[in-house]
């Protein structure tokens, strides 16, 4: 079964991987993908910034208990390590909201002063 957007946009199923950088209607695409979200469980890459959210009177409150009601954790990147976040954060705008996440593997390797991010996402939970 395909899943059709509002533009016609037809999106493959099962759905296993979601962008949004929609410039503070996070809620809004959130809430009109719902079922999408509910059933198909895609790791979902999302911007979400402060400024975005204020000018158009939004708040990321109601975003991030959209993802965790749903069984979403999420993370940024900060200063060069994944961290898990329970807010936004002030300096980040680029999220993964991940479902279950008792399959994420997350790796922040220092070398030679750099940080290397490594992301992985198992399809089953660890043993």
């Amino acid at each position: 079964m395909d899943w059709r957007s509002d533009d016609g946009l037809v999106l493959p199923e099962p759905l296993i991987f979601l962008k949004l950088d929609v410039e503070g209607a996070e809620q809004d695409v959130l809430e009109g993908a719902a079922d999408l979200i509910l059933k198909q469980k895609p790791i979902i890459y999302f911007e979400c910034e402060l400024r975005h959210l204020e000018r158009s009177g939004r708040s990321w409150e109601p975003i991030w208990e959209f993802l965790t009601t749903r069984g979403y954790g999420i993370w940024a990147e900060s200063e060069g390590k994944f961290i898990q976040c329970s807010m936004i954060q002030p300096r980040e705008s680029n999220y993964f909201a991940i479902h279950d996440p008792s399959g994420l593997h997350i790796g922040n390797v220092i070398s030679d002063a750099e940080f290397i991010n490594v992301l992985g996402v198992s399809q089953s939970p660890i043993k």
